[in-house]
């Protein structure tokens, strides 16, 4: 059975024996033994392609400083460290999966290249112009305030940083409508386009995927503008 195979069978099994509001729960925020033992896995293995995407576009150089935005299993860091020398960071909304991140990942952070901390998108506990490259993937259908959070992603990339957004299109979402009906917020990429636009970004430009997995997901990437907002945070 090919890997594409078992990850079918096992999302089949998990949506007749997961409660819907629950699965849709920790996919939000990780947590517990669930989170930590879990989705880890499901996220890295379901997510690999769309990960794999997201990266390719963002398009790391070897001196790049790399964050990822809600890292949960960390397969994005992990292929990131394969593509920089540079320092790589990890934010997540989930203690739980911080502390997860710490043991999976804990040869980087040993090393000294990684730092992994507990924060909000709309309050990054990062200082300005940190990272040169920023990656996120599955994870903006639960940003709150979408504007608050593309002003903080602007606030800790350095002059001339990328952003890449991996994510699910409205149309493939609907067809998961039983889960992502409990608190998912669903784009197209015209609008979070616009979304980024009207944060100030620029070259903002998006790519339909095409793959057996991937069918109707997006990447979108964008440029950090050649300024920075005034901010009255300086962790």
């Amino acid at each position: 059975m090919t890997a594409d195979r078992r990850r079918t069978l096992s999302n089949l099994l998990a949506a007749r024996l997961i409660p819907h509001r629950f699965l849709a729960a920790q996919l939000r925020r990780p947590s517990g033994w669930f989170g930590r033992w879990v989705m880890t896995r499901g996220l890295d293995d379901g997510n690999a392609a769309l990960i794999e995407a997201t990266l390719d576009a963002l398009a790391l150089a070897p001196a790049d400083r790399f964050l990822d935005v809600g890292f949960g299993g960390g397969a994005a860091i992990r292929r990131a460290a394969e593509r920089t020398r540079a320092a790589l960071y990890g934010v997540d909304v989930s203690p739980d999966m911080v502390s997860e991140g710490h043991r999976r990942l804990g040869a980087l952070v040993r090393a000294g290249r990684l730092d992994l901390v507990t924060g909000d998108v709309t309050a990054l506990p990062l200082r300005d112009g940190l990272v040169d490259a920023i990656c996120t993937t599955n994870t903006i259908y639960f940003w709150d305030d979408l504007p608050a959070a593309l002003s903080e992603l602007s606030r800790v990339l350095a002059p001339g940083g990328r952003v890449a957004f991996g994510y699910t299109g409205r149309a493939k979402m609907e067809r998961f409508g039983e889960i992502t009906r409990h608190g998912f917020r669903t784009f197209t990429p015209a609008e979070l386009e616009a979304a980024l636009a009207d944060a100030g970004f620029r070259d903002v430009r998006s790519t339909d995927l095409r793959g057996a997995v991937t069918e109707g997901d997006h990447v979108t990437v964008a440029s950090r503008p050649s300024a920075l907002r005034p901010s009255a945070r300086r962790p």
